[in-house]
């Protein structure tokens, strides 16, 4: 309930809107029991004469008696058929102006309902860029993609038409319900006595229903996670002739759902067979009191039983739309559950309440940082360095060390478990994100393009670029003449992930985003580990232009990349073990020489050959 009430609440946002619909909601709602009404009226005049059969006690028969005489003077006096053809045009009126109101009210909840998905789906895709990175390394990418894809479409297909009959059924209910009580209070109180075992039953089975489809919801997102894992890894799949094995896991995914699906069908379909069942059951136990009250007791006119068994039919189907509303609503919360569950994260990576205005790039300065992944697991442990402005420092040292987690937390990728992070005297926590993270270029091995044109990965995020800017960003990291080479130049798309561009390629125009960003501080980490030795040239030249009087960190695979650097850490085992330039390391370390010398010497790397150091 809470769920749905907090869908309920994006509402507010088409409260203008939302407060029309209802209002032509009980105008349909009123021409349709109106249209019901006039068949009392009219069989007693144009069969008894006009003679009305009611008792003067009791207050309901008072108001029927009189409501009844309003609906006398409206047809008027005449011959049967003069009465007739009045009463037809009457009705046909009330059946425009019911369908008048019936679209209006459609409409306007069908724009409401699409409007409410929308801000749901908006809300998940903004909180997924709230997380830390920490959380999706966690977390499988199918499944963050089936929350907003699966998940939503689930919401949306349940609550499609729930709004809608939410606002409609209801009013149906009330006005139905008020001229029921007036025609016969007893037989209404009768047609409540046997509703509660229905409702107990439906409640029963919404609740079996949203159990269900949460785990339904879970195995679509197996689905999701398995296909997006081969679709990404699709070459290597085909290298190790891996389809067979890919075919049968994705199989047993599809199976699981499908068994899943079949589950929540069963009971989904259980609804509205038992709605009508004892929905039937109690319109005859309405009919046997009532024909009883008509023929023996005399307490109904025959054409009050007419209305009243006619309004009990509307009212059953207004009940059972509204069951299967309830049937719609639990498997929509239950989708819900897993929307919310993100939205709802705690961010920890957050900007500051009151942010320090970031000014001229000073020293970096790491304090006493500790860092644990998950806790009692370190993977930093006391880290004290100081960068100076305009420095290039290397990070060096066996896989696993710490290298990328340190420079991880430059950019509050992560926050120090323990210890501070400082440029100049200012802690990076205190700094806006924004502020912080538009101080650093960043290029990793993983060159991360998106499936646009040259010149939108560039420029990315900033079509306002001159086009001039992106064509000397792109010379400085010597990628013009590439690009020049294709047919579409500037505006060719490089596919997805840049798959029609080589590593080098890619790296470059990698490099060039970075140069058109114009960062005072620089991350390199790995970015030249995946190239062929004409690629890293080509790159390692780019990046050497691009280093020209700024700060910068680099993480090396190949050593001989850092031999310039102005200083060389050793990292091992989350502390930094050995520091200098290469001439003093090599001469006296003896982690970075043994690293060093196997390195150049063509040796296995200590049981961790071709990983990064």
């Amino acid at each position: 309930m809470k769920s749905f009430l907090r869908i309920l609440a994006y509402l507010l946002n088409y409260r203008v809107i939302v407060a029309l619909s209802i209002l032509f909601s009980f105008l349909y709602a009123g021409m349709n029991v109106m249209s019901v009404y006039l068949v009392g009226p009219f069989l007693e005049k144009l069969f008894l004469g006009g003679k009305v059969i009611t008792s003067h006690g009791g207050f309901f028969k008072q108001m029927n008696f009189v409501i009844r005489g309003k609906v006398d003077e409206l047809l008027g006096n005449g011959t049967p058929r003069e009465v007739l053809t009045r009463l037809c045009l009457l009705v046909m009126l009330i059946i425009i102006l019911k369908n008048i109101c019936s679209y209006l009210q459609g409409y306007l909840m069908a724009y409401v309902e699409q409007g409410v998905i929308r801000n749901i789906r908006d809300d998940l895709y903004t909180a997924y860029h709230r997380l830390p990175l920490r959380y999706f390394q966690k977390q499988k990418t199918g499944d963050l993609i089936s929350r907003v894809v699966n998940d939503c479409n689930t919401i949306n297909t349940n609550l499609n038409s729930t709004f809608l009959n939410l606002m409609k059924e209801p009013a149906s209910i009330i006005i139905i319900l008020f001229v029921m009580v007036i025609i016969s209070w007893k037989l209404t109180l009768l047609s409540f006595v046997v509703a509660p075992p229905t409702l107990y039953i439906i409640n029963l089975i919404g609740s079996k229903l949203r159990r269900r489809t949460k785990r339904t919801q879970a195995r679509i997102a197996d689905v999701t996670s398995v296909l997006e894992e081969t679709i990404a890894g699709i070459r290597v799949v085909k290298a190790f002739a891996m389809e067979r094995f890919e075919i049968g896991r994705f199989n047993r995914a599809n199976e699981s759902y499908l068994r899943a699906f079949i589950r929540l069908e069963r009971m989904r379909r259980l609804s509205p067979p038992v709605t009508e069942v004892f929905g039937v059951g109690m319109a005859i136990a309405v009919l046997w009191v009532g024909g009883l009250l008509v023929l023996e007791a005399k307490w109904l006119a025959p054409g009050d039983f007419m209305q009243f068994l006619i309004l009990m039919f509307l009212l059953m189907q207004s009940a059972k739309r509204l069951s299967e509303v309830t049937v719609k609503v639990q498997v929509g919360v239950a989708a819900s559950h897993r929307v919310f569950e993100i939205i709802d994260l705690p961010v920890d990576i957050a900007d500051p309440g009151n942010p320090v205005p970031v000014g001229r790039v000073y020293p970096v300065e790491f304090s006493h940082v500790h860092y644990e992944y998950d806790p009692g697991v370190p993977v930093l442990r006391d880290i004290n360095l100081k960068v100076t402005t305009g420095e290039t420092l290397a990070i060096v040292g066996p896989s696993g060390g710490g290298k990328s987690t340190l420079v991880d937390l430059l950019p509050r990728f992560f926050d120090p478990t323990a210890g501070s992070v400082t440029i100049g005297d200012v802690d990076i926590r205190n700094f806006r994100l924004d502020d912080l993270r538009n101080l650093f270029g960043i290029v990793t091995q993983e060159t991360i393009l998106f499936h646009d044109t040259i010149r939108a990965n560039i420029a990315y995020g900033r079509p306002d670029i001159p086009m001039e800017d992106i064509v000397t960003a792109a010379r400085a990291a010597n990628a013009h003449e590439f690009i020049r080479s294709f047919k579409h130049g500037y505006d060719m798309v490089v596919g997805e992930r840049g798959t029609k561009l080589s590593g080098g390629q890619k790296q470059r125009l990698v490099i060039a985003r970075a140069i058109l960003k114009n960062p005072p501080i620089l991350i390199f980490d790995e970015a030249t580990s995946a190239l062929d030795s004409k690629a890293e040239a080509e790159v390692q030249a780019a990046i050497e232009h691009l280093m020209k009087g700024r700060t910068t960190f680099v993480i090396a695979h190949r050593l001989s990349t850092v031999q310039s650097a102005s200083r060389i850490i050793v990292i091992d085992q989350g502390r930094i073990v050995e520091e200098g330039t290469h001439e003093k390391l090599y001469a006296n370390g003896k982690l970075y020489r043994q690293l060093y010398d196997l390195q150049f010497a063509g040796a296995p790397l200590g049981g961790v050959g071709g990983e990064e150091y």
